[in-house]
């Protein structure tokens, strides 16, 4: 009989035990749902009460878009779904810059050869500030690069010109005492964003000498001494280059539209 109480009461102790630790769990499980559902409701609340929450995202996920753990236009992609529209003037502008970079970076992943993503994506930074430099619509400027190298990674011509944006040596030399245009020898010209920088500066000036555009292209593509000696002897000037590259930037308008 002894025997028979002591079982029952340590069935009840352990019953007892039991229900405690499920009240226990209860209260704690319930105090968890509450704390998620308010840290959420704050989480909503401090989005709606800051506007830069977004803008500070995508800044974070620009800053790390060569890092090569993440896929350049996966980062870009995500940040673009994340972002409202902006009301401020300054993020128009850096919302329209990252949509024209991001349309240079689809064009130059769609003809390029022998470049990685990593590369595409520089390659397309550096097409964007030029172009913004000296006002060129970036197509114009990849027609002019897609004439000269087909966009080929190392290109040389029968003739010595390096690079995407075919310059001799002789002209990079003549460029050189230009700030933040240094030099180092025919290697550097086959350093694709060298290339175009100073490709775009020798276009640029050669388009405020000559007082047109199309005059402009024609001296990139022929030299100045050549384009001296045919204005002096008032020579036709030759047509086929300008139309080979007007030609590709009008196929580029077509295809690949404003963003």
């Amino acid at each position: 009989m002894a025997n028979k109480n002591y079982l029952q009461l340590r069935l009840r102790r352990l019953a007892l035990r039991f229900f405690t630790i499920c009240l226990i769990q209860s209260v704690v499980v319930t105090y968890w749902v509450l704390e998620l559902s308010d840290n959420r409701k704050s989480a909503r609340l401090s989005v709606q009460a800051t506007p830069s929450t977004d803008q500070a995202s995508i800044d974070k996920a620009l800053t790390s878009l060569w890092t090569g753990h993440t896929d350049r236009q996966e980062v870009q992609l995500a940040s673009l779904a994340c972002y409202h529209p902006p009301s401020d003037t300054m993020q128009e502008e850096r919302w329209t810059q990252m949509k024209r970079q991001m349309l240079v970076e689809r064009i130059i992943g769609d003809f390029q050869v022998g470049f990685d993503k990593n590369e595409v994506g520089q390659l397309a930074q550096v097409i964007d500030s030029e172009s913004r430099r000296y006002s060129y619509d970036p197509r114009l400027l990849l027609a002019v690069i897609l004439t000269e190298s087909s966009l080929r990674k190392g290109n040389i011509s029968y003739q010595g010109a390096h690079g995407l944006m075919q310059i001799k040596p002789a002209v990079a030399v003549e460029l050189a005492n230009r700030p933040g245009h240094d030099f180092e020898g025919k290697t550097s010209l086959f350093d694709p964003a060298y290339s175009i920088k100073l490709g775009s500066l020798y276009l640029f000036e050669l388009i405020m000498k000559y007082g047109d555009i199309r005059k402009g292209l024609i001296a990139y593509n022929l030299g100045e001494t050549a384009m001296r000696s045919r204005l002096a002897t008032n020579r036709k000037l030759p047509s086929q280059y300008v139309h080979k590259v007007m030609a590709t930037y009008e196929e580029l308008l077509e295809k690949y539209p404003d963003a």
